[in-house]
């Protein structure tokens, strides 16, 4: 099993990228954890421990989170300067693990420890008064603050519907691409930080702000279920796992027979594909070998390859006898393994 897990992490896109860039994340890491210190211990022990929470949580079989990752895959589509790259990076993180202190305590609702409350408070406001430096005066200032406040009022819009079911599957689809529009302020500090102008990054980032969360929901549906929460992905077989534990195979299962899941990776599927389209017609004349470039193209054909093989299970699924359709849907999952991404 443990082999068969590792094998899917060498195929899956996510893995291969933060392996790329895992030298200049690490570095970030150290970078704002020594500037912590230098001013208190004790708020850089709290800021270690929200970020070694998120990190027990990629095992193996979780995927590393792509919000560490963005910032690097963006300067490789800019050739932006190493130096300018690890001062938003460092930032990035703050913002990173200010926004995963709330989300921990959104989610799970646990009691809030008076050292990271701080220590968050103190990451938000170093995070967002130096990016907000590199946007200053520059035309992407003001889409750098409406990313912030959409982010922030999408996310409390997610929190109040997160139990309901609608007749249309996406109609959660506004709130859940918003709630992301914070990857907006470290494209604008990104674009904003580059000599040529850098506007299809925006258009890039803002065409990914759905797809991730997609992608995020498709590898986090056992939780979802577990804490109520009716993502994009369940709100078809919502009526299915209302107030029931079910395993992650049952899920799947519904989702396939609901057509949740096709619909779902087809979405993600035309956004990737306008993804590599932009980057292909940028003015940046991308190498195809480009780190980046090769991350959207691969999660591009992970994504069609897992989308014709549903469109040939999808309708003999619920006729295969019960041994048959296990397998089918072990097989399913290990496909899935290939795309799961945390944002």
């Amino acid at each position: 099993m443990i082999a068969e897990l590792q094998q899917k992490k060498l195929s899956n896109p996510s893995f291969i990228i933060y392996h790329k860039y895992e030298s200049q994340i690490l570095a970030a890491r150290k970078s704002l954890f020594s500037s912590l210190s230098s001013k208190s211990d004790k708020i850089a022990l709290a800021a270690e421990k929200i970020l070694e929470r998120k990190i027990k949580s990629v095992n193996a079989k979780n995927p590393p989170h792509l919000f560490e990752i963005f910032p690097w895959l963006l300067r490789d589509l800019t050739n932006l300067d190493h130096v300018k790259a690890h001062e938003i990076a460092i930032n990035w993180l703050a913002l990173y693990l200010y926004v995963s202190f709330l989300d921990d305590h959104l989610d799970l609702k646990t009691e809030i420890e008076p050292d990271e409350f701080i220590a968050a408070s103190v990451l938000a406001q170093t995070s967002l008064i130096n990016l907000f430096k590199m946007v200053d005066n520059t035309k992407y200032e003001e889409l750098f603050k409406e990313g912030l406040f959409r982010s922030a009022k999408y996310e409390l819009k997610d929190i109040s519907e997160q139990g309901l079911v609608y007749k249309d599957s996406f109609t959660k689809a506004e709130s859940a691409t918003g709630k992301n529009a914070i990857l907006l302020a470290c494209a604008c500090a990104v674009a904003a930080s580059t000599e040529k102008d850098s506007n299809f990054i925006i258009d890039l980032t803002s065409e990914i702000l759905l797809s991730v969360q997609l992608l995020d929901d498709l590898t986090d549906v056992e939780e979802d279920v577990i804490r109520g929460n009716i993502t994009i992905p369940l709100n078809d077989i919502g009526y299915a796992i209302e107030n029931a534990l079910v395993s992650r195979s049952v899920i799947i299962s519904l989702m396939l027979q609901s057509k949740s899941l096709s619909n779902v990776l087809k979405r993600i599927e035309s956004s990737l594909t306008k993804v590599v389209s932009l980057i292909h017609t940028s003015d940046f004349k991308i190498n195809l070998t480009n780190s980046a470039l090769v991350y959207f193209q691969s999660m591009l054909s992970n994504v069609n390859l897992l989308n014709q093989y549903i469109e040939s299970i999808e309708s003999p699924f619920v006729h295969l006898p019960q041994a048959r359709q296990v397998i089918v849907l072990k097989e399913l999952e290990n496909k899935l393994l290939e795309i799961y991404c945390h944002t």
